[in-house]
């Protein structure tokens, strides 16, 4: 077929994609360093921790905390972990 790019091709450029995504994700999370933000969490246990997300969709993590599921929380955002998920002190609990 004329115009058809071939699956290696496919496969490379993807690849490339991933990776670039995966940089400008984490340089976008290095810039939201030490700003504050409100993160709502969601009610899914994962390997024991609590995700959330900043208005700006900053993913972030705490331990597991039932407490926390549905909450809106005013955090400071202060390191990138290992797994690319972002570290925050607590600064305000909000009101839903």
């Amino acid at each position: 077929m004329d115009g058809v790019v071939p699956k290696n091709v496919r496969a490379k450029r993807s690849k490339m994609l991933r990776g670039l995504s995966v940089k400008k994700r984490r340089a976008f999370y290095e810039s939201q360093i030490g700003t504050t933000r409100t993160v709502l969490f969601e009610s899914e246990n994962k390997e024991g921790y609590i995700h959330g997300f900043t208005e700006n969709y900053v993913k972030v993590k705490a331990p597991w905390n039932p407490e926390l599921v549905n909450t809106l929380h005013e955090v400071q955002l202060t390191k990138i972990d290992d797994d690319g998920l972002v570290r925050f002190d607590f600064v305000n609990v909000l009101a839903l």
